[in-house]
């Protein structure tokens, strides 16, 4: 559902600013320019939200690993009397494991937060741009907020976009996890 929608929704985007050009004709400079920044944008700090969801998954699997581990082992555990150690070994884990979850949220924020301002960016563009080619008689008023609007949208579509990847960077390294357990068993049989 979200999947689909949102690529037949970026799909339209070229839609959109062939829509610009023939309302706006140059004003379509500033759109093209926010796309492209947002796409570049959000390439680099993709990559930078996988190795923080890559860091995460690996500090989840450590602290999953030890839980198990323990709890195979937990009459031997309390026979030895070794509860509190193990205990404070696993919150040595889990703060380990806390600290990667809140760097990656703070990475998704990033980009949300990063999107957010080079629209508010666009906008001023297009009141900017677009206010001097009123005055200037090269567009009506009305030409300008089409374009507004029209961007506005287009914005959303990217932002939804965004979504899409974060998303995809995570599921990608769940993939890649499971494919790492499927090589495993097929080399034990």
């Amino acid at each position: 559902g979200f999947t689909t929608a949102t690529l037949v929704d970026l799909a339209f985007i070229p839609v959109f600013l062939g829509f610009i050009v023939y309302i706006a004709g140059p004003l379509v400079v500033v759109p093209v320019i926010g796309l492209m920044a947002m796409t570049l944008v959000s390439l680099s700090q993709g990559q930078s939200l996988r190795r923080h969801l890559q860091t995460r998954d690996t500090a989840d699997d450590k602290r999953y690993d030890f839980l198990i581990e323990t709890l195979g082992a937990l009459h031997t555990l309390k026979a030895l009397t070794l509860e509190k150690i193990f205990q404070r070994r696993y919150e040595s884990l889990e703060e380990t494991s806390a600290r990667a979850n809140y760097s990656t949220a703070e990475a998704t924020a990033a980009a949300f937060n990063t999107c957010t301002v080079l629209s508010h960016a666009l906008v001023i563009g297009i009141i900017t741009l677009g206010a001097a080619l009123v005055l200037g008689q090269h567009i009506t008023a009305g030409a300008m907020v089409a374009t507004l609007l029209l961007s506005g949208r287009m914005m959303q579509m990217v932002q939804r976009g965004l979504v899409l990847w974060v998303k995809y960077q995570d599921a990608r390294i769940s993939r890649d996890k499971a494919g790492q357990i499927f090589d495993h068993s097929g080399r034990r049989r």
